[in-house]
């Protein structure tokens, strides 16, 4: 096996990625130039928007940019490109569960399924052992697995309290009623998916283990990108005369995410990766 992807995994890779950043871009200048297409609750509209104008003006540049340099062979540009992917997987699988059907309903699921296959192919071909080597002589092995520990316990502890207070009062959460939904699917996706993914990278991380510094890179750009669109849904709702009281712990998580993800991703250089996965 070659060190670079054979010639049509390139194409295989391209191919999605190009299908996704057209269609991401599509869908979030539909959002940003006609806001009456989202039907949600008033408090949703202004974050959807905020989160539209995070994935045109960030997402779809990451993903570009960052396929562009792994297919040129770069450690750092996977990474990138991975982490873009994975952050379009959450943010339209939120919008395809979690928004009112409108009409761009059939593009959101498009782009939850083709990002998340995307990325599933990125992360069964990336060499994990290469990604150490590049990058676990001088990462701030401690200090990032803190990091990805610390995110994740701060944040299973605020869902599940709004939660487990709302069970034990009997009672549906407020940021429900004020969002006029069945569930919080930012919840679903967080307490199963994300949150533990950061725990366990972090453990992965102290034990040396040859995939969590694959996934701690992934995490650290996904964690970034999503606290910067986050940080914009805070500043459309200001506008909107709503409060905001989570945006300071986004703003924050935003720039310590995005410090991080520079001091980890500097470290590697643009060594080729090779497209069999660890066995």
């Amino acid at each position: 096996m070659t060190e670079r992807w054979t010639r049509r995994e390139q194409w295989q890779q391209a191919g999605l990625t190009a299908a996704i950043a057209a269609l991401a871009a599509t869908a979030a200048l539909a959002g940003l130039l006609r806001p009456s297409l989202y039907r949600d609750a008033p408090i949703l509209v202004p974050q959807l928007l905020g989160q539209d104008l995070v994935t045109l003006t960030a997402g779809v540049p990451l993903v570009s940019l960052g396929l562009w340099l792994a297919l040129r062979g770069s450690v750092r540009g996977r990474l990138l490109w991975l982490g873009g992917l994975g952050y379009m997987v959450y943010t339209y699988g939120t919008y395809a569960v979690g928004a009112r059907w409108n009409e761009l309903f059939l593009m959101y699921v498009a782009l939850f399924g083709l990002s998340l296959y995307a990325f599933t192919l990125g992360m069964l071909r990336t060499d994990a052992r290469r990604v150490r080597h590049e990058l676990a002589v001088a990462a701030p092995v401690r200090s990032l697995a803190a990091f990805l520990i610390g995110t994740a316990s701060l944040f299973s502890l605020l869902w599940l309290a709004e939660n487990v207070r709302a069970l034990l009062a009997g009672r549906i959460p407020q940021t429900l009623v004020d969002a006029e939904l069945p569930a919080n699917v930012i919840h679903v996706f967080d307490l199963a998916v994300v949150l533990p993914a950061l725990a366990v990278a972090g453990v992965w991380l102290l034990r040396d283990r040859a995939w969590g510094y694959v996934w701690t890179g992934v995490l650290l750009v996904k964690i970034a990108t999503l606290g910067l669109a986050v940080t914009a849904m805070g500043g459309f709702v200001i506008r909107e005369g709503m409060p905001a009281p989570l945006l300071p712990v986004f703003a924050l998580l935003t720039v310590a995410s995005s410090l991080f993800c520079w001091r980890f991703l500097r470290r590697a250089s643009s060594a080729a990766l090779s497209p069999q996965a660890v066995r």
